[in-house]
């Protein structure tokens, strides 16, 4: 079973929005694709790669609790200066006579051993709560960086213990404002607008969903009607994107 670990790694990521994993193989298209949202609905994703990411046999592939998956994955998943303690994943599937993958097979390269693991089945998971996302008409869009992300992501966890996020967007800034509603305490940050706004706005959103976000570059599109996309940076394949609704 052909894979990529930096689609293991970002699921693995991932997995603090929703655990539960549905990838489903559009075999026409040659991609796999992955819909979710965590429990609260507060943030929700859609990702697709080429089928040969994870190249499973079936039409769909589950995961009860993926963080599951990954610990096993993570045994043989080892890098060392010295090539004899090193050890790459090698992964195999066991196929139904439905022809759909019931078990993950992860052996080690090096040695004889070998982990068994369950698929779950589709049917009794949590199914996502959305199809399709349509975003409203976007009022602002700019970039920040992982490294600026991670930093905001830090003061709203650690230094502001934020329970509001706020886009103020005014000709060609976007400025967030992180505020604690207790302590009054907030933080703000300016980032410049990819093209000026032609309208100014405020939008405020769940400051959850931030938190279980993958730590990366993104590029933000704000909407004034209740709804901010995040596109992931990458330079592979996978093209992921995560929304956040207006704060209820």
């Amino acid at each position: 079973m052909d894979y990529n670990k930096n689609l293991i790694d970002l699921l693995d990521e991932a997995s603090q929005i929703q655990k539960q994993l549905i990838i489903n193989k559009d075999a026409n298209a040659k991609i796999i694709a992955i819909r979710a949202n965590d429990p609260d609905v507060s943030v929700c994703y859609t990702l697709s790669a080429p089928e040969d990411y994870l190249n499973f046999t079936g039409t769909k592939l589950a995961f009860y609790d993926f963080t599951k998956f990954v610990k096993c994955f993570r045994v043989f998943d080892i890098k060392s200066k010295d090539d004899k303690l090193s050890d790459t994943p090698v992964l195999d599937g066991v196929v139904n006579a439905n022809n759909e993958t019931t078990d993950i097979i992860i052996k080690s390269s090096k040695t004889k051993q070998k982990i068994s693991y369950r698929a779950a089945r589709a049917d009794v998971l949590t199914q996502p709560v959305f199809n399709q996302i349509k975003m409203p008409a976007i009022d602002c869009k700019f970039t920040i960086t992982q490294e600026e992300f991670k930093h905001l992501r830090y003061m709203l966890d650690s230094v502001i213990e934020a329970d509001t996020i706020k886009f103020t967007w005014d000709n060609d800034v976007c400025k967030i404002t992180l505020k604690n509603m207790k302590t009054s305490n907030y933080y703000d940050v300016e980032y410049k607008l990819t093209t000026p706004a032609n309208l100014n706005g405020v939008l405020e959103i769940q400051t959850k969903g931030l938190k279980q976000m993958p730590e990366a570059g993104y590029t933000v599109e704000v909407a004034s009607a209740g709804l901010v996309h995040f596109t992931m940076d990458r330079n592979d394949d996978i093209n992921m994107n995560l929304y956040i609704s207006k704060k209820s």
